[in-house]
């Protein structure tokens, strides 16, 4: 990550005497609230800014902490079935797929040709493709991320919107590919941040 980002920090933070960024991370777009999160790491803190802006407000928040606080990051990434989804999908496609039974029915046992049968055939056609698309896309990217500070609390937390309702409380946020190329990354600076300031660089 470059520390060049969108977003004027004189506007939020002072940097102390000594201070020095480290790293910072954007791209953050939050849904609840509405808006977009940064991260700052300096040789001295560990930094979270919230910026958010609709019609009738707009305001920055700033959340720190002494580098030498952070005890850990837990983060999780990757993809999950939305079992709501996938029900719904396979409900679909099997309606599909009996359309399709019953059709056949008709054309061997009554001798219906297929011709006249054709809306329904439309119908059955309809559904199975929205079943398979359902299927398909029924895992979703999903993404938390905790920021823990000594003695195991919770500095900040992030969930993405899939996980919104067992993680109330949490940021919500939408993932991008920063967002994830900020989780691999993170550890480490924080890493480097609290050797600088223990003095072993």
């Amino acid at each position: 990550m470059n520390s060049t980002i969108d977003f004027d920090l004189d506007k939020a933070i002072v940097l102390a005497d000594n201070e020095f960024i480290i790293d910072s991370y954007e791209g953050i777009v939050t849904i609840n609230p509405v808006g977009k999160g940064y991260f700052v790491i300096t040789n001295y803190r560990f930094i979270y800014l919230a910026v958010t802006k609709d019609k009738k407000s707009s305001s920055i928040a700033v959340t720190q902490t002494d580098i030498r606080n952070v005890s850990g990051v837990k983060s999780e990434i990757g993809k999950r079935a939305n079992m709501i989804q996938k029900i719904i999908a396979l409900v679909v496609f099997f309606a599909g797929i009996l359309g399709f039974a019953f059709i056949l029915r008709n054309v061997f046992s009554l001798g219906i040709g297929f011709g006249e049968q054709l809306p329904l055939l439309i119908i059955c056609g309809i559904l199975t493709i929205v079943g398979i698309f359902l299927l398909i896309f029924a895992k979703r990217k999903m993404f938390n991320l905790s920021i823990l500070t000594n003695p195991k609390e919770t500095f900040v937390s992030f969930t993405s919107s899939f996980f919104k309702s067992p993680n109330q409380g949490k940021i919500i946020i939408k993932p991008t590919s920063t967002t994830f190329t900020m989780i691999k990354e993170m550890g480490k600076a924080i890493i480097n941040a609290q050797q600088i300031r223990q003095g072993r660089v």
